[in-house]
């Protein structure tokens, strides 16, 4: 623990900058490629492009990210050691499809999770107010759309978005409880752990802390 803590004020600048940045705006051209074929949503893509948009402001404006050891840090090293666990074992599958990983949501339910890690290592108590309102609308899609979306699907089974297969995005080609149902149990246990992984980052961990340091933000000013 003391020798960790030594590292704070660390300057990772040059390491999470290109990794964020990289990782976040790939899957912008992803989301472009996927509109033009029709598959993505206009609000979606830009929603997401927010996101890459935000770390370019941050760098361009010359804010430093330093190391700050603490809970919130903690939790950025067991993300990107999850995940990027998880993206070899995906790489390593019988699932794996090269084109499907770097042109669909696989990119950003493996990687975005890793970026997010190493933006956490980071002292995020200074920085610009915009930036967290850059992402807020990221964080709004996540933790409120995309958790109602689940419960009134799993509830009531219904769509708040036509668009949106609520729960069964997780397992694609899914249309309704009993096909579900009849899935073979690997295809089901990868669908239920795409699940379980994102409810603990994107549905939940990412955005409420996207909230808090725009909440304290706002408050400070």
């Amino acid at each position: 623990m003391e020798t960790i803590k030594k590292w704070n004020d660390t300057n990772l600048t040059r390491i999470v900058y290109p990794i964020v940045i990289f990782i976040t705006g790939w899957y912008v051209v992803a989301n472009v490629y996927g509109l033009l074929f029709g598959q993505e949503d206009l609000v979606y893509v830009v929603v997401w492009t927010l996101v890459p948009a935000a770390f370019v402001y941050l760098a361009v404006k010359g804010v430093k990210l330093k190391f700050r050891w603490s809970f919130l840090s903690a939790i950025g090293i067991a993300m990107i050691l999850a995940f990027a666990l998880s993206t070899c074992l995906e790489i390593v599958s019988p699932y794996f499809d090269l084109a499907s990983f770097f042109l669909t949501g696989l990119w950003d339910h493996f990687l975005w999770p890793i970026a997010f890690g190493f933006f956490f290592l980071c002292d995020l108590r200074k920085l610009p107010k915009l930036f967290w309102l850059m992402l807020a609308p990221f964080a709004f899609f996540c933790l409120v759309l995309g958790n109602l979306c689940f419960i009134v699907h799993i509830l009531f089974d219904k769509f708040i978005f036509p668009d949106f297969p609520g729960i069964f995005v997780f397992w694609w080609g899914v249309g309704s409880w009993e096909e579900l149902r009849a899935l073979p149990w690997p295809d089901f246990m990868r669908g239920l752990t795409f699940f379980l992984q994102e409810l603990a980052t994107f549905f939940s961990t990412i955005p409420i802390v996207i909230f808090h340091y725009l909440i304290k933000s706002v408050r400070e000013k």
